[in-house]
């Protein structure tokens, strides 16, 4: 797999040669995505001690981007690759796909929200949101290959001329001797076949189609400002305007401004911090209104994925929240007076 692999020799390892060649060896196809999951597993092993005991930074990155890069590549190679393969066989899984390749949306701004809070030295929210994810990802492997091996149940089913009861419950490897093994590579090398002549079609009817939801992406949002609000995190740069803070912050890749709808001098400015938005560098910023309490504001960059997102004002968990665009940056206040 893409950045688990070993490379020691001259072997082209990209996922199109990988799975010709084991299609080719009559190799089962969900030994191979098991396979890609376990090399996984193993470099969540390997990044969650490094948050849970402190390692110095950069292992740490080091440890979350390898993750980030093999995981990274594993979805793509599915949703490119085995995805419209399975398809191309069975049609009636596409609904099943669809679910799976909305997961993939979701594991990747989890990742996306991991290397921003690893970068941003915020390493307790990093190490929660690791294990979140590593825990719906193992449920999402078991679910993948759970319908892999229903797909190889059913070709070897209709390779067989006549399978016994005992047959059909053996491994798909095992099952019908050298001609049913033939015909079942036969059909994954048309499937594969099929998928390859047709994957652009296929990626966009799969993957291209899934709809853009504002509304979840706002929920997300205000999950993430509820979450950081709570911490009350202490500033990492004291200050009383945002020109001087700007020029304190200055790993942003933004401007930081006042937001134009704060009016008057009502919001006292305190300082702030380096934080991330859904994956984006961000600024956490501590304001203080005319009655002595405590509101977080944030600033981001207004990026594509931020798209469609709907203005809004209201409650999560008790804590009012206001989520609006003022230009090429992104807001969110929390707090009492918000």
């Amino acid at each position: 797999m893409m950045g688990i692999m070993p490379r020691s020799d001259q072997r082209d390892y990209s996922p199109r040669v990988l799975w010709a060649q084991e299609i080719e060896e009559e190799a089962p196809v969900v030994r191979r995505v098991a396979n890609e999951h376990s090399a996984l597993e193993a470099l969540f092993s390997r990044a969650l001690p490094c948050l849970e005991e402190g390692a110095e930074g950069l292992g740490t990155r080091d440890a979350v981007e390898e993750l980030r890069a093999a995981l990274e590549a594993h979805l793509s190679a599915e949703e490119d690759l085995y995805f419209p393969t399975v398809w191309a066989l069975r049609p009636q899984f596409e609904i099943r796909l669809r679910s799976f390749i909305r997961a993939h949306q979701r594991f990747r701004g989890l990742l996306r929200e991991i290397a921003g809070l690893v970068e941003s030295r915020e390493e307790e929210g990093a190490l929660r949101l690791l294990k979140e994810l590593r825990h719906e990802f193992t449920r999402h492997e078991r679910e993948e290959e759970d319908a892999l091996h229903a797909l190889d149940r059913e070709i070897q089913i209709e390779s067989s001329e006549e399978p016994t009861f005992g047959e059909s419950r053996a491994p798909s490897s095992f099952r019908g001797g050298s001609r049913g093994r033939r015909r079942i590579a036969s059909r994954w090398v048309g499937a594969a076949a099929a998928a390859l002549i047709l994957l652009p079609f296929l990626f966009f009817e799969l993957r291209g189609s899934e709809p853009h939801d504002p509304a979840a992406l706002a929920g997300s949002i205000r999950h993430e400002i509820v979450l950081n609000h709570r911490k009350n995190l202490a500033v990492e740069f004291d200050a009383e305007d945002y020109l001087g803070l700007r020029e304190q912050m200055d790993r942003l890749d933004f401007a930081l401004l006042r937001p134009q709808r704060f009016g008057g001098g009502e919001l006292q400015l305190l300082g702030g911090r380096y934080c991330s938005l859904q994956g984006r560098m961000a600024a956490q910023l501590k304001l203080e209104d005319e009655e002595g309490r405590v509101l977080t504001l944030y600033q981001t960059g207004f990026g594509e994925v931020f798209e469609g997102l709907p203005e809004e004002q209201r409650e999560l968990d008790g804590i009012p929240i206001r989520i609006w665009r003022e230009g090429d940056l992104l807001f969110g206040l929390a707090g009492a007076g918000t």
